[in-house]
């Protein structure tokens, strides 16, 4: 079942059109972050300075480029969102739901967030298994485009994203910040300035 779930994800994710995303990095940071004012002053009240470092570390990082094409994203990867028909001998996806957040972007995106929604089910002792993230990316790999090795760059991109569209999403969905939110800044601007170090390096 898990790995049919993965080729599902791979199958959505097999258009190749390109639109932002993680080649963009800087321009969907300061859109997720520092364009919307009444959202700054927020983040500015529990971050003093925040917006000022972020805007600077930015535009200090002067090679960190991405390559790779976006494509289109599910959004909502999840074992909750697949139709499937069970015999003795197999299970077998015969659909694919929830298509609202899908969006074109980088597949490490996700792929991250499927991951997580497999390692959150019960019991942990099976969805903790070491061995099921080789079956999760074995699952991916085996429809269509292997998963390359992405360098420290990427990754450090990837997670200031990610982090940057969690803050978002609170304040959007539900008009407040994550009690969390000054430590995901904080871990925002610790990313971006590992970002410089390695892009200078």
């Amino acid at each position: 079942m898990l790995r049919r779930f993965l080729m599902c994800i791979n199958w959505v994710n097999s258009n190749p059109r390109s639109l932002t995303q993680l080649r963009k990095w800087r321009d969907k940071i300061s859109e997720s972050l520092l364009y919307d004012q009444e959202f700054r002053q927020e983040i500015e009240a529990v971050s003093k300075g925040i917006g000022e470092r972020i805007e600077r570390l930015t535009s200090d990082i002067p090679r960190a480029e991405i390559r790779e094409e976006d494509t289109l994203l599910w959004g909502d990867p999840g074992f909750h969102n697949l139709l499937v028909s069970e015999t003795e001998d197999s299970v077998n996806v015969s659909g694919v739901l929830d298509f609202e957040s899908a969006m074109y972007g980088n597949r490490m995106f996700e792929m991250r967030r499927a991951r997580g929604n497999v390692q959150r089910r019960k019991p942990p002792e099976v969805y903790g298994d070491p061995e099921l993230i080789v079956q999760f990316e074995a699952g991916y790999c085996e429809t269509g485009p292997v998963l390359k090795e992405i360098g420290e760059v990427e990754r450090a991109v990837y997670d200031v994203l990610f982090e940057a569209a969690g803050v978002r999403w609170w304040w959007d969905n539900l008009g407040v910040l994550h009690r969390k939110t000054p430590d995901t800044l904080e871990r925002i601007e610790n990313t971006l300035e590992k970002l410089k170090r390695v892009a200078e390096g």
